[in-house]
């Protein structure tokens, strides 16, 4: 996985039952905060955001709708309506870390 130092923040399944932002009724957020660049992970009705912020404001972003979701992962992640636990799930069994998320669901 990653190398390079940083700072990671991601829903722990004890404490799924809260949302992190009131925008969305069930948006997750989980993130990275890397030397050169910050990682943010979004889950919410239309899918999974995964935006890289680098240096001189350049983005890179990749989006998973929830179909390409479900048919990446099984279907018993979808019984859960907390999108905070689904996030956790991903992470827990990709036993990857938020900054390399897209690395692990593109295996």
């Amino acid at each position: 996985m990653s190398n390079s130092p940083s700072i990671e923040f991601a829903p722990y399944y004890e404490y799924c039952y809260t949302t992190l932002n009131s925008e969305h009724s069930n948006e997750a957020i989980a993130f990275s905060i890397c030397n050169s660049h910050f990682t943010c992970v979004r889950l919410n009705e239309m899918g999974l955001f995964i935006e890289k912020f680098f240096e001189k404001m350049f983005i890179e972003t990749e989006f998973y709708d929830i179909e390409a979701i479900k048919n990446i992962f099984s279907r018993s992640y979808y019984s859960l309506y907390d999108n905070n636990k689904i996030i956790y799930k991903l992470l827990d069994d990709l036993k990857s870390s938020v900054e390399d998320l897209s690395i692990s669901i593109n295996k």
